[in-house]
């Protein structure tokens, strides 16, 4: 007789554990999102269009199990996850009031 499960069906990829887990492109998006850029730098900077780096980030966001919540803010969340799964942190451009507070330190 057929041994039935009693767990849950999930449809749901399971979250990806390294950063190899994803594409190149995606981790290199996800590498300027953890750098604090927008979608409309990340495309400037890949030299793609916006549409195509909402699509990566959507994917990003899938593959990491991060839902759209009014709780939590994916993008730190991906930042975060990032940080983790790379052990470095990615490098922050300074312009503005930030260097500003930067250069008097």
């Amino acid at each position: 007789m057929p041994r039935i499960s009693h767990r849950p069906l999930t449809l749901v990829p399971p979250r990806p554990r390294r950063l190899g887990d994803l594409t190149r492109r995606e981790q290199e998006v996800l590498e300027l999102i953890a750098a604090g850029r927008t979608n409309s730098a990340i495309a400037e900077e890949l030299v793609i269009g916006t549409a195509a780096v909402e699509k990566h980030v959507a994917n990003i966001f899938m593959k990491l199990q991060l839902p759209d919540t009014r709780r939590d803010h994916r993008r730190v969340l991906a930042a975060l996850w990032y940080v983790r799964a790379s052990g470095r942190f990615p490098a922050i451009p300074l312009h503005g009031a930030r260097a500003d507070l930067d250069a008097a330190s």
